[in-house]
């Protein structure tokens, strides 16, 4: 009894020693909020890998803070400290919000140097901490920067042909098939993209939300995740038809802060683990002049 004893404490203090060294945990819930740590994020630079092909993945992390897609006035009381991201690529005007928690990726981004600032925000959208990005996009033989067939966001407003079944879906209709079924019985994903929220967009703020059938979006990307049963995958989103996109696996409403007024396209593409559309569809919006927008 005293060895298990005294290796019970031992491996308890190495434990707290290797807790203490790490440092990157958020404060209990017991702390009150008043003397919990300043938040910080922390970015690291785009993996070279990916880089290489011509991919921005920006992984990054938050100390002293939860990032979560939780939002308003009311989530400052929360303990710990709760926030999202604010990404913003090459000093463009407008933003968008992550509060997904996962690696940033951006696809098509031109070669060439670029820069992407990542700002930890609190749940009103006010700035915490910020890290900037830079790098270089290198040149690709080939038609790697090429953005795949039937994502240009001009002209004709791109469907997935597929409409919603006027009748209540039963669980199958709407989640696909259980794991227990071959992949190649399940039906097509589908599709489903809202116009912007009213009331947000009055006050100059884009929301889109979208939902999906037959398709579970979650972060997980590369060939073998094609197996996975039910299908798996993710969005991909490109605003006013620029060359590059960004990659969503959160499964929370788009949000983009920072528009100009006037009218926009946003394209939003369902994606499987590769990065291969499946079904895409593009909604039309115009943002309103406001005189004075909740930035």
């Amino acid at each position: 009894m005293k060895y298990i004893l005294m290796y019970l404490l031992t491996f308890t203090a190495v434990l707290a020693g290797m807790a203490q060294s790490l440092n990157v945990r958020t404060a209990a819930p017991v702390i009150a909020l008043a003397n919990e740590p300043a938040a910080k994020l922390v970015v690291d630079p785009p993996l070279p890998g990916s880089l290489a092909q011509g991919r921005v993945v920006i992984q990054y992390y938050a100390e002293n803070l939860r990032i979560l897609p939780v939002y308003g006035s009311g989530a400052l009381n929360v303990s710990p400290r709760i926030g999202h991201l604010h990404v913003t690529v090459d000093d463009a005007p407008w933003h968008w919000a992550d509060g997904s928690n996962e690696p940033l990726i951006v696809n098509g981004l031109t070669p060439g140097p670029h820069r992407i600032l990542l700002e930890l925000a609190d749940p009103t959208h006010k700035v915490i901490d910020s890290k900037t990005v830079s790098f270089v996009i290198p040149e690709l033989t080939g038609n790697a920067h090429a953005h795949h067939a039937g994502s240009d966001i001009h002209g004709t407003t791109a469907t997935s042909g597929i409409q919603p079944s006027a009748t209540p879906l039963t669980a199958r209709e709407f989640r696909g098939p259980a794991p227990v079924a071959p992949l190649t019985n399940e039906p097509e994903p589908v599709l489903m993209v809202d116009q912007p929220l009213a009331e947000p967009l009055a006050a100059g703020r884009v929301i889109v939300q979208y939902r999906t059938q037959h398709l579970r979006i979650l972060p997980a990307f590369g060939p073998a995740a094609l197996r996975v049963s039910p299908r798996i995958g993710h969005i991909h989103v490109t605003v006013d038809g620029g060359p590059w996109r960004w990659a969503d696996s959160s499964n929370e409403p788009i949000i983009i802060v920072g528009m100009k007024p006037g009218l926009h396209k946003i394209l939003v593409e369902l994606v499987d683990p590769t990065h291969k559309t499946i079904t895409q569809q593009s909604i039309s919006f115009t943002v309103p002049e406001v005189s004075n927008p909740h930035h």
